[in-house]
């Protein structure tokens, strides 16, 4: 029994990693079942007996994204009042440290492309992630001198969230494409410090600063 149960969680884990992919690619409309289970390696009927409906891998998928970030930890480890430049910097090492696997990036985009879709599944989100992205605002809001509600501070995190995946795509071409001479420079660490000097001198700066041209 033990050795079916482990296949069954292998073939579960399988589905809602391919499609996870296809879901942070294309929405969740366009993608079939039949495209999931190709991709999979499983037969469409498979799917079906796990999940009983695209609807179910669909939420599944979430869930699993969700569950995989690491924000609830630091949540215990730097408590409600976290200072802002270690709590900034320890979810960007984190998200870049995570990002160096696939399906933990597909899981990011997915979701960010879940909360800006039509008809978000937000008691999902809300579940897992909003604790995190809460105490990221009030992070930035602090730095404002506010309380993390106001809608820059929301902003500013919704933003920075955004810019660290987007390093996480850029580290990878950068080194398997261009620029090897920039490999070694690119650890994670170097990185997490660009994100925290970017947001702390710019986005939350309590006025805005003014950019010359000339």
């Amino acid at each position: 029994m033990l050795g079916v149960t482990h296949e069954h969680e292998q073939t579960t884990e399988r589905i809602i990693r391919a499609a996870t992919g296809l879901f942070a690619d294309l929405g969740y409309e366009p993608v079939s079942i039949r495209e999931i289970a190709g991709v999979a390696g499983v037969h469409f009927s498979v799917i079906n007996y796990h999940f009983g409906s695209k609807r179910n891998l669909y939420i599944a998928c979430l869930e699993s994204a969700a569950c995989n970030s690491r924000f609830n930890s630091l949540i215990d480890e730097f408590g409600t009042e976290p200072n802002p430049e270690d709590f900034v910097r320890a979810i960007a090492l984190i998200m870049l440290q995570d990002g160096e696997s696939e399906g933990f990036t597909d899981g990011c985009r997915l979701v960010s492309r879940d909360m800006a879709s039509q008809n978000p599944n937000y008691p999902v989100i809300d579940r897992h992630w909003r604790a995190g992205f809460s105490l990221v605002a009030k992070a930035f809001g602090r730095l404002r001198g506010g309380d993390g509600t106001e809608p820059e501070a929301k902003m500013a995190a919704a933003c920075f969230f955004s810019m660290v995946d987007n390093l996480i795509h850029f580290r990878s071409f950068a080194r398997s494409e261009l620029m090897s001479e920039m490999s070694e420079m690119l650890t994670n660490e170097w990185v997490a410090d660009q994100v925290v000097q970017i947001f702390l001198r710019g986005v939350c700066s309590p006025e805005p600063q003014q950019v010359s041209c000339s």
